[in-house]
């Protein structure tokens, strides 16, 4: 007895079914061989350039310096509780608008 599926006859889906699997092996088979291929390479290496040493240097040296700096904090911590801290409202208008145009330029 033949079942339609979406309108097709089962001989239809069964050949569709058939033809994804034999193209689902045959990467598969590739996939190996390619990599049996990369297996075989002997003798590969990695020159950096100048540029890149000099990037890695400066990343081991930037890892060392801290994200905050703790004695900034604490004193305008100090500041603020004092009432002593004073705020530019134009610098934070201008940063805000500098900001702002950052956003809307992405």
């Amino acid at each position: 007895m033949s079942i339609e599926i979406n309108g097709q006859p089962t001989s239809l889906t069964t050949h569709i079914n058939e033809s994804n699997k034999k193209n689902e092996a045959t990467n598969e088979q590739a996939g190996s061989s390619q990599a049996s291929d990369r297996k075989g390479v002997e003798g590969d290496s990695v020159n950096l350039t100048n540029t890149a040493s000099m990037l890695k240097n400066m990343e081991a040296t930037l890892s060392s310096v801290p994200v905050v700096d703790h004695q900034r904090v604490a004193n305008i911590k100090q500041a603020i509780s004092n009432g002593t801290f004073n705020v530019n409202p134009d610098r934070v208008a201008s940063k805000m608008m500098n900001l702002e145009s950052m956003i809307r330029s992405r």
